[in-house]
């Protein structure tokens, strides 16, 4: 039973995934097309790079310390999943603030 909370769990996960990331990526090629493409910033290539990392061995690590069974398979699902979405999150925020106008934008030092 719990193999079947486990498909039911990432078919719900990846449709929402899919739902909620769509019109965000549709967007950001909209700025895309309007400012041109853009580096994402240094930062956040590191953050991305760490969180990849992360997701891809800490699922495998909760599912050793919880077991194979069921039970740790869906641990570490959804460990994978929050991982995922984390490096979502920060590579579209990245990306949002890359393609950002640049006439609108706050200096850091406080100056324009």
């Amino acid at each position: 039973m719990l193999w079947v909370a486990l498909a039911v769990f990432w078919v719900v996960f990846l449709v929402g995934f899919s739902v909620v990331c769509k019109p965000r990526f549709e967007a950001i090629e909209r700025r895309r097309e309007e400012f041109g493409d853009r580096e994402i910033p240094r930062p956040a290539k590191y953050l991305i790079a760490g969180l990849v990392a992360v997701a891809a061995l800490a699922p495998i690590a909760i599912t050793l310390v919880v077991g194979f069974g069921a039970p740790g398979v869906l641990a570490g699902s959804i460990v994978l999943a929050a991982g995922m979405t984390a490096i979502m999150w920060v590579g579209l925020r990245a990306a949002r603030i890359a393609l950002s106008d640049p006439s609108r934008r706050r200096s850091r030092r406080g100056v324009g």
